[in-house]
């Protein structure tokens, strides 16, 4: 599975996270540029990589412990460098839905900030707005108006995946 920086570079920047919609460790949903067309994203799982560390590592960490006078104690079996990927699935999003998500997504711009979105480098704004207006957003009822069809998450609406 490629990574999104890999299908960023092959697109020329038509593949790319455009903002998250939640976060916790990872962006675990938002919107996607995916061949050039919006998309809504989920992450759906996350693969740990775990490698023992080299002796030479292993020899510095524990040069640098008894150089110490609060000393760490490792184990043997935690000399291990753990690397997460996650797992992102891309699905199809009826234009009157991405309309709204938009919507949005723009008050949120307005009120809260733009440390949710992603430049087309890949890499998150840190503009946050005062604190005094994120009330004009988080006060509203953002409930998804039934007029726009909701997020259908079925295999038939599976357009891509992608690891980060």
């Amino acid at each position: 599975m490629k990574t999104l920086k890999e299908l960023r570079e092959e697109s020329k920047g038509q593949t790319r996270m455009l903002w998250h919609s939640n976060f916790w460790d990872c962006p675990l949903s938002g919107v996607i540029l995916w061949n050039g067309q919006k998309a809504w994203f989920d992450k759906v799982d996350e693969r740990t990589d775990i490698e023992p560390w080299s002796e030479e590592e292993i020899k510095d960490w524990l040069e640098y412990e008894s150089s110490k006078d609060d000393k760490d104690k490792l184990a043997e079996d935690e000399y291990f460098h753990y690397d997460t990927h996650f797992i992102y699935k891309v699905y199809r999003v009826h234009p009157d839905f991405m309309e709204h998500l938009e919507d949005n997504h723009r008050d949120f711009q307005d009120n809260v900030g733009t440390h949710c979105d992603y430049d087309e480098n890949g890499n998150r704004h840190h503009n946050l707005k005062p604190y005094e207006l994120h009330g004009n957003y988080y006060k509203k009822d953002k409930k998804v108006n039934v007029c726009y069809p909701p997020l259908d998450k079925s295999d038939s609406n599976v357009i891509g995946e992608f690891e980060y």
